[in-house]
């Protein structure tokens, strides 16, 4: 099995979520970069792999996933093999995928929300 390659530009809170799990699972990742400021995700090669041209992005092997809370999952389910971060119970995963869509639902969109309005008001947070 080939060693995942994560799209990424570490500016992202998403990003940064998958970065942080791949340092406590000590996961052998190739790292592309994306600078999304400088509008990277629109080059034709990145488009190519993700027309949605969102970051992160992983290829692990024939799989392509483009959101991070379903790169978490799979991370998680193939190299937290002590389950410290992926339960192998049913009942606590499922206590780990209320609190994922929970931040994926209601948490980032109001984050997201705050980052736009203090941009568009140019103040610092």
């Amino acid at each position: 099995m080939s060693a995942p390659i994560l799209y990424y530009d570490d500016r992202s809170p998403p990003v940064r979520s998958c970065l942080m799990l791949i340092k406590m699972l000590n996961i052998n990742v190739e790292l592309r970069f994306v600078d999304l400021f400088k509008g990277a995700q629109f080059d034709k090669d990145f488009l190519a792999l993700n027309p949605q041209h969102s970051v992160p992005t992983l290829v692990h092997n024939e799989l392509l996933l483009t959101d991070s809370h379903v790169i978490l999952i799979h991370l998680a389910e193939h190299f937290d093999e002590a389950g410290k971060w992926w339960p192998k119970e049913y009942a606590d995963r499922m206590k780990v995928f209320n609190r994922l869509f929970f931040e994926c639902s209601f948490l980032f969109r109001r984050d997201s929300d705050l980052m736009v309005l203090s941009r568009r008001v140019n103040c610092k947070l």
